[in-house]
């Protein structure tokens, strides 16, 4: 039987390899990670190339070139470009901390917000900053304060692994995963 594998796994020492890659893949990977939000706006409101341009104040030769990682855009050509399909630009030098709720989540995190009586950013950080609420680090051991309406409880355990009844979480350096689907979570 043929083995397959990833057309990425062929060349994957090469480019590792290889400064000047993984430099150019570095400073294009938020310029990628935009143009697929981007394309995502723009489908979610079937604008074509042009009509973005026109309402970013800027030519289609200028929308095609960026689709195509040709050329360095400005910083105020991506704000408009943002603002053209509805978006907001965000750019931030904490990258590793900004958390993007994924496309499939965004009209139940929209519903939850209104409900709320809030707009999504305060419902995101109001989510996190309780789930931060409710786990801390201290030291090399992991310190887990359990709530629920009738009592709290804190346990102190192997760092790898917790476990209690259907939700599990596992820590992996400083990576946290929910997995309320999981009875048991394996390292």
């Amino acid at each position: 039987m043929l083995e397959t594998r990833p057309i990425s796994e062929l060349f994957r020492k090469e480019l590792e390899a290889d400064h000047e890659y993984a430099e150019w893949s570095s400073q294009m990977r938020a310029l990628a990670s935009f143009l697929a939000d981007y394309e995502y706006l723009k489908d979610l409101h079937e604008y074509t190339q042009a009509e973005v341009a026109s309402r970013a104040g800027t030519n289609q030769s200028a929308i095609s070139r960026l689709s195509r990682l040709k050329g360095k855009p400005t910083y105020d050509l991506l704000r408009r470009i943002s603002s053209a399909v509805g978006g907001d630009l965000f750019v931030t030098p904490l990258g590793k901390y900004a958390v993007t709720l994924n496309y499939e989540h965004f009209d139940i995190a929209e519903k939850i917000a209104s409900e709320k009586s809030m707009e999504v950013p305060e419902l995101l950080e109001e989510i996190l900053q309780d789930y931060f609420k409710s786990v801390s680090i201290v030291g090399s051991c992991h310190e887990f304060t359990l709530s629920n309406s009738n009592d709290s409880k804190t346990e102190v355990m192997d760092p790898r692994v917790w476990r209690q009844d259907s939700t599990s979480l596992e820590i992996d350096s400083d990576q946290f995963l929910l997995d309320s689907s999981l009875d048991v979570v394996s390292y």
